[in-house]
């Protein structure tokens, strides 16, 4: 996570001080018309972890097919750096991939512990239409360096290539890819609690193999909220449920960051909600043709109370 300085006029050193701690969590000053610390606190704390939560479900994802496609471990950015692939078995009708962490990822943001178990039946290949692998997550213990900050995930979920096909080849062979995947898992955050986290999504995949776009929708519904991408428990143990109102459009140019789109969070017991608006720059702007963001926007309402906060996407 980048960290911005505030700079005010002329305060005392005691009250300076007491804003450059608040900048440790890269959050502008919050624009609300009535003070409701609380309530923004929670949606950036919720918003922050489902970044993180989704990034390292991505991750898990492309060395998911990686190894489907017999792709080679390599110290490059597109390969699983500091994977292994341990063994391979045969368990009645179903091959199982046996896989173990240790080490940064291939682009040092991250370093990673841990287990995987990729499970694909015989005489299925990734690339056909409707092939599935089902990915058991064992003690995926992430921490960045940057941040030194340790996030845990253990559970499983179902990767689904609905369209058939490889993003190598798109561009190529393939103008569009779709992959679709559900998961249930255990997070323990940073601050050591647990809690249960769900997640439904689209992925779809258009461009080249090199300059390709990411559109990613929410799959679940639940109750009253549908296109659900995200929902469980937050830190406080309350439940949250995150739609995609928007879709969501990841550009490969910008590091696969978000340039377009928006999700709603909400909290039913507090009666609050959050809307999470990509695409800003440094200057809390929307960003321009051919720019990459650096931030998104999130602005939150609860009981007549509402604001605006800017925060850096890492």
């Amino acid at each position: 996570m980048k960290t911005q300085k505030l700079i005010f006029g002329i305060f005392t050193t005691v009250v300076f001080a007491s804003l450059l701690s608040l900048t440790s969590c890269n959050k502008d000053e919050d624009k609300s018309a009535n003070n409701d610390n609380e309530t923004s606190a929670t949606f950036v704390t919720l918003s922050q972890d489902e970044n993180y939560f989704e990034e390292e479900i991505d991750r898990i994802d492309d060395d998911a097919n990686l190894f489907m496609m017999g792709g080679q471990l390599k110290s490059s950015e597109a390969g699983p750096c500091n994977a292994t692939l341990d063994s391979v078995r045969i368990i009645n009708d179903t091959i199982v991939y046996y896989i173990s962490y240790d080490g940064l990822n291939c682009n040092g943001k991250v370093h990673r512990t841990g287990n995987l178990e990729i499970r694909i039946k015989q005489g299925i290949f990734w690339v056909q239409p409707g092939a599935s692998i089902k990915v058991k997550i064992i003690n995926y213990t992430v921490t960045r360096p940057k941040m030194g900050k340790t996030t845990i995930l253990n559970g499983e979920k179902i990767l689904t290539n609905v369209t058939g096909g490889h993003v190598g080849l798109l561009g190529i062979t393939y103008d569009t890819i779709i992959h679709e995947m559900t998961g249930s898992f255990q997070m323990t955050f940073d601050d050591n609690t647990t809690r249960t986290w769900n997640i439904a999504r689209r992925k779809t995949f258009t461009g080249t193999a090199t300059n390709m776009d990411i559109s990613i929708e929410g799959l679940a519904t639940s109750g009253e909220y549908t296109s659900l991408v995200c929902w469980g428990q937050n830190r406080k143990g309350d439940d949250f449920y995150t739609q995609i109102i928007q879709p969501v459009i990841l550009k490969q140019s910008c590091d696969f960051d978000p340039i377009l789109g928006q999700k709603k969070h909400s909290i039913p017991s507090k009666s609050a909600t959050s809307t999470v608006t990509f695409g800003y720059n440094d200057n809390n702007q929307p960003i321009g043709e051919g720019e990459c963001p650096t931030k998104y926007r999130l602005d939150w309402e609860h009981n007549g109370n509402s604001g605006t906060v800017y925060l850096f996407l890492h």
